[in-house]
């Protein structure tokens, strides 16, 4: 369990730099300006472009989901037992989550939707042995 946490904590860190890394190189700006932004109080970041813009939507979705995930992980871990459907739910909710990015970011109708319930079934595959 602890693998799949860390997988997600890992899409998380990813997930939240690439969307300031889109932030500055979306927007066409110059590399001396990007730097004067980035490393300053960003009072004058550029906005997001496009998929920028899903990239943070995404980033957005994961921060709502991201607690119940390491929630039910933790207490799964806690309990020890069931501990197969699980770590199925997990590994559903970790690729799921994984997939979910793409999908946003390339726009394609109905498939981030489908990812998303992907996700679901994989977080109440790991609340069930809790209950």
């Amino acid at each position: 369990m602890i693998t799949w946490i860390l997988a997600v904590f890992g899409l998380y860190f990813f997930n939240l730099m690439l969307v300031s890394y889109l932030r500055f190189t979306e927007t066409g700006i110059s590399k001396d300006d990007a730097v004067r932004i980035g490393l300053g109080p960003r009072d004058d970041a550029p906005s997001l472009g496009v998929m920028g813009a899903r990239a943070d939507r995404a980033l957005t979705n994961l921060k709502e989901s991201l607690p119940f995930f390491i929630t039910f992980a933790l207490l799964n871990l806690i309990k020890g037992g069931a501990a197969d459907q699980a770590m199925t739910g997990a590994v559903v909710f970790t690729v799921a989550r994984y997939a979910y990015l793409p999908s946003y970011m390339w726009g394609v109708p109905g498939l981030r939707s489908l990812v998303w319930m992907v996700a679901v079934v994989g977080l109440v595959m790991m609340l069930l042995p809790l209950v």
